[in-house]
């Protein structure tokens, strides 16, 4: 039930265009992404990772190919850590949508996640293109990353080490799948936390 053939595209792209991907897969557990793409490359089947499909576009022809998505079977985030300073740590997985992720911060009082909350991604592809929006950006809010590499290997990485510049990071550069990410925010007030998204959604 994770896999599907000849998946039309256009109803997993924000532009709803896009004709169909020979497979189309839904890894729910880090070892399945991890086994798909491990078997992937030994092969010369041609395939991409994607996530929200909120900065994808595909040919009406379609994707001779599989494509992996990282979405809502994949998703998910979960509240590590309040420091005494009133930051707290938030872990989420690459398919969590930042929408999401951002109302339901803002619920619990928790702020520094404003800026993103309107963007149309998810976590994964946030990371990866360091997104930003309204003054804020994700290289502002990370702490840590983990990753899967071009060899295969589970590794994770420090701010520093991400090198991120403006719309890039290591992890685009040399195109790694982001599996999650460890985020630094703040305590705050919910009702003030809430109208800073809503000032934001209209703007």
């Amino acid at each position: 039930d994770n896999v599907r053939r000849d998946e039309p595209m256009n109803v997993h792209t924000t532009f709803r265009i896009g004709g169909e991907a020979d497979f189309f897969i839904t890894p729910r557990t880090e070892k399945q992404i991890l086994d798909v793409v491990t078997f992937l490359k030994k092969t010369d089947i041609l395939y991409m990772v994607a996530g929200n499909g909120s900065n994808l576009l595909v040919n009406d022809t379609g994707f001779r190919g599989v494509i992996v998505e990282l979405g809502d079977l994949f998703s998910g985030y979960e509240i590590v850590n309040t420091e005494g300073s009133g930051a707290v740590l938030v872990t989420a997985k690459a398919g969590m949508k930042l929408t999401r992720l951002g109302n339901e911060l803002a619920s619990k009082g928790i702020g520094g996640f404003e800026f993103a909350t309107g963007i149309p991604g998810c976590i994964g592809g946030a990371v990866r293109m360091n997104a930003g929006a309204y003054g804020g950006e994700f290289s502002d809010i990370v702490v840590s990353v983990r990753v899967i590499d071009n060899d295969g290997l589970i590794r994770e990485f420090s701010a520093s080490e991400l090198k991120y510049a403006y719309r890039t990071s290591i992890v685009a550069r040399q195109d790694m799948i982001v599996l999650e990410a460890r985020l630094k925010l703040f305590m705050g007030n919910p009702e003030e936390i809430r109208e800073r998204i809503k000032e934001l959604a209209k703007k």
